[in-house]
């Protein structure tokens, strides 16, 4: 009776183990299929570091809703025309300055208007979002305003065909640049912004943890100090013993 009774006792503990270990797993699985519909978030995830970073400060641009955001961009932060003024002013030093090779002219048009890279950063760091399309729309604006001064300084006889065609890839080349630099500028802001919050959570949790480490150093008891160690008083010799000595120095005196 004993041993049928341990027997029943250890199949329903194994059919309780079971049972658990089931329940354990659905909630599991569950909780997963919430985390990530559809089998989004099975993947692995992305790898941490300086190469993780910048890999989770890629973004898939939506050109539609970046669109449709400018118009709010530009009444939220009206500076980012200040790199269009800019290319206007070279367009003003193209058309009337002295554009002898070497002046500080012709190097403000080549910086202003002919290949305004700089210009093309700065939109792109001004720009909270969308500035791949303000960095082609400054491309486009910046490339029209230099064809159309230095085809009217050469003159409509020269304008022929050669000149027309170099003339649209100039433009095709400067839009696609100022998309390029604008875009890499904006990546490069919020990469600087994540690596900064990440190096403010990790000085934070560096803090955290010396605090609980001090903490935990004063809950400790302090320790009771050790007795200092009397240093030996040698023991004072017998009566007898002195008596001896004495004696023996007696005899050994001189005149005895």
């Amino acid at each position: 009776m004993a041993r049928a009774k341990k027997t029943d006792r250890a199949e329903a503990r194994r059919r309780h183990r079971a049972q658990v270990a089931d329940e354990t797993g659905a909630s599991a699985s569950g909780q997963t299929g919430a985390a990530s519909p559809s089998g989004s978030g099975t993947g692995a995830p992305p790898p941490g570091g300086l190469f993780g970073g910048i890999l989770s400060s890629i973004k898939r641009p939506d050109v539609l809703a970046d669109l449709r955001a400018a118009p709010a961009v530009l009444l939220a932060r009206p500076w980012i025309l200040a790199p269009f003024g800019l290319v206007i002013v070279g367009a003003v030093l193209a058309a009337v300055g002295n554009m002898a090779s070497g002046s500080i002219e012709a190097t403000a048009v080549a910086l202003l208007l002919a290949q305004p890279t700089l210009l093309y950063f700065v939109v792109g760091y001004l720009a909270p979002r969308g500035s791949y399309i303000f960095g082609a729309v400054l491309g486009l604006f910046a490339a029209v305003l230099y064809v159309v001064i230095v085809l009217n300084k050469l003159g409509p006889d020269v304008a022929g065909g050669d000149i027309t065609s170099g003339a649209l890839s100039y433009v095709l080349i400067q839009v696609m640049s100022g998309a390029l630099f604008a875009g890499f500028a904006s990546w490069y802001r919020s990469f600087l912004r994540t690596a900064g919050e990440r190096n403010r959570q990790r000085s934070e949790e560096r803090r955290r943890a010396e605090q609980r480490e001090q903490r935990r150093t004063a809950s400790k008891p302090a320790a009771s100090p050790k007795p200092q160690s009397q240093p030996a008083v040698p023991a004072s010799p017998s009566p007898a013993t002195q008596s001896t000595v004495q004696s023996l120095l007696n005899r050994f005196r001189p005149g005895r």
